[in-house]
């Protein structure tokens, strides 16, 4: 009776520990290929002269604070903008979905006023990749259709 208290212990605590070692080593993984930063969406209140950093306008929520955030760019960010056409690509199962049609932009294309979305480093300092949003409306069957924008707020 007493070894098979003995092996319901050992057997408990090893089924409690194996999946944390095993998160553990999941996330030790995705260190290792790169962890993905974070993503800003904003407006740009500024661009630098010399093209290497902008200044964004963030708002969080629909009644909390705007505040600024200054990220640098640099030759390895990537920098694409939405045309304003929309392209059909296929989507789960096999449905076509409409979607902006994107292409390559450079940090001369960056302006004051411009909806962006940024993806940047883990600490937040500096951008990877820059997508400025189309200022035309969607149209309908676009993804995010159920999506209503507030502006003006």
């Amino acid at each position: 009776m007493r070894i098979r208290n003995v092996l319901f212990v050992v057997v408990a605590a090893v089924l409690l520990v194996a999946p944390l070692a095993l998160a553990g080593e999941k996330v030790k993984g995705d260190k290792e290929k790169g962890a993905k930063g974070q993503t800003v969406m904003g407006i740009v209140a500024s661009v630098a002269e010399k093209g290497d950093s902008i200044t964004l306008q963030l708002k969080k929520g629909d009644k909390g604070a705007a505040e600024t955030k200054t990220i640098a760019i640099d030759a390895d960010t990537k920098i694409s903008k939405e045309t304003g056409e929309m392209e059909s690509v296929p989507g789960e199962g096999g449905k076509v979905k409409q979607k902006p049609k994107v292409v390559e932009a450079t940090a001369k294309d960056l302006a004051a006023g411009q909806r962006v979305a940024v993806g940047c480093t883990e600490d937040g300092s500096k951008a990877v990749k820059i997508l400025i949003l189309s200022t035309q409306a969607r149209k309908a069957g676009a993804e995010g259709e159920g999506k209503k924008h507030k502006e003006g707020k």
